[in-house]
């Protein structure tokens, strides 16, 4: 019983580890996650792109992407930002990122890997968004 309480409890810490080996992304699970937030379930790894889903405890969630890329911040304007959000985004900046804002949801490139925040429930603040892409 107890080796199966360790195991259910770390079990989504080693699914955030087996993706990142296997994207070849270092830091994948972002060190600040708004309260009462957790990972949904296990973390996604495919052909190079991690997926994890966050819920709260009123079933409000959100989706980090990520993937290696060449982009740079206009790259990640041009392909992504302008082709789903048209002209509804806004600029933020910190420590040295640009992010993209479309309601709650960001899209940003830092250290070779292109993030993307998707939060249908429009549960996030632009601080948490920031906080969230500050602490990958």
């Amino acid at each position: 019983v107890l080796l199966g309480y360790l195991v259910s409890v770390n079990l989504p810490d080693i699914s955030v580890r087996v993706a990142a080996i296997h994207s070849g992304i270092d830091k994948a699970y972002p060190s600040y996650v708004p309260a009462s937030y957790r990972l949904d379930g296990l973390v996604n790894e495919e052909n190079g792109r991690i997926t994890m889903s966050f819920k709260n405890d009123r079933d409000q969630k959100f989706t980090l992407m990520e993937e290696k890329s060449s982009w740079d911040s206009t790259a990640v304007l041009t392909n992504y930002v302008e082709k789903n959000w048209g002209a509804s985004y806004s600029v933020a900046k910190g420590q040295g990122l640009t992010i993209y804002v479309s309601g709650s949801n960001a899209a940003w490139v830092n250290g070779g890997v292109f993030y993307v925040i998707q939060d249908d429930s429009g549960s996030l603040s632009s601080s948490d968004l920031h906080d969230i892409a500050v602490s990958l």
